[in-house]
C-alpha cells in the first residue's frame, strides 16, 4: 500500500507509451506528514528506457489536500496519456465526508 498502490497504463507498451503510478503514503521528507503523491513515467520501446515526465505532484501543499489522505490510492490515465485523474478517497477537506480527486490535463 506504498508506492505503486494503483497504476494506469496509457496505450500499448509493446509499442512505448505512459505509466500513472500513484504512492498514498508516500511521506513528505521535510515535515513527515504523508500526503500522497503521483508520478508520469513514459517507456520508449524503441531503446527500452524508461523517463519519468514532469516532476512527482505531491498532495497536500496547496491546502486542498489534507494529510493522510490517500492521495493517489485511485489513478487514471486516458488511452493518449494526456489527461489524469488522481483520487484521494479519505480526503473530506472541502465537504465533510465527501472525498474528492484532481484531474491533470498535460499539453
Amino acid at each position: 500500500s506504498g508506492f505503486g498502490a494503483d497504476v494506469s497504463v496509457s496505450g500499448n507498451l509493446d509499442r512505448g507509451g505512459h505509466v500513472l503510478v500513484g504512492a498514498p503514503t508516500y511521506v513528505n521528507s521535510t515535515d513527515a506528514t504523508t500526503p500522497g503523491a503521483f508520478a508520469v513515467f513514459y517507456f520508449d520501446e524503441s531503446d527500452n528506457t524508461i523517463s519519468q515526465k514532469g516532476s512527482t505532484i505531491i498532495g497536500g501543499y496547496d491546502d486542498s489536500v489534507s494529510d493522510n489522505s490517500d492521495f493517489g490510492r485511485a489513478v487514471s490515465l486516458s488511452s493518449t496519456g494526456s489527461r489524469l485523474v488522481v483520487c484521494a478517497p479519505k480526503d473530506d477537506s472541502f465537504t465533510r465526508g465527501v472525498p474528492h480527486g484532481r484531474c491533470y490535463i498535460y499539453g
